[in-house]
């Protein structure tokens, strides 16, 4: 695929349709850069799909115990407020 765009003043490039096409890469895609020797390859930079497990341990715990209950009742509230909002 032999494509060619002219840089602007500002550095700015179009990246041709088929490029984009074939990259999947769509208005407000992150472009991501790597030079190769005398060429730099562009590439589409994918958000990392999280993983249950990758915040675990990320919050200190502050020691507090809250009853199963008070929970409950804390659920029930914000609940109810939710609801008469709408």
């Amino acid at each position: 695929m032999g494509e060619t765009s002219t840089m602007s003043s500002k550095g700015q490039v179009v990246v041709p349709k088929r490029v984009r096409e074939a990259l999947q890469a769509s208005s407000g895609a992150r472009i991501g850069f790597e030079l190769k020797g005398n060429k730099a390859v562009m590439f589409v930079v994918r958000k990392k799909t999280a993983k249950p497990g990758d915040g675990y341990g990320l919050l200190k715990d502050k020691g507090r115990k809250v009853a199963l209950e008070d929970w409950d009742t804390a659920l029930g509230v914000a609940l109810r407020r939710e609801h008469a909002r709408r």
